[in-house]
């Protein structure tokens, strides 16, 4: 059974110094980056980039660790100008 997830290189093909669209049904990328663990691994801040955006959009969420999990307790979507 398929996930359903796509990876980046099959979305996009980079060719002639810039990266084109190769799969004409996606509607979005979001890229995850690696979180940000503050020293005493309790908090944590993590970044997703968005496109397509005209100009660049990312939402940033800031976590703290309550037990074997974690919670989120301040999040920001941005839309670059």
């Amino acid at each position: 059974m398929s996930s359903g997830l796509i990876q980046t290189h099959d979305l996009y093909r980079y060719t002639n110094s810039r990266y084109t669209a190769v799969a004409s049904s996606v509607r979005c990328l979001v890229t995850f980056m690696l979180p940000a663990v503050s020293e005493d691994g309790d908090q944590a801040v993590t970044v997703l980039d968005v496109a397509p955006a005209p100009h660049g959009a990312a939402a940033v969420y800031v976590l703290h660790r309550e037990g074997d999990g974690w919670q989120v307790t301040a999040r920001r979507f941005v839309h670059f100008l």
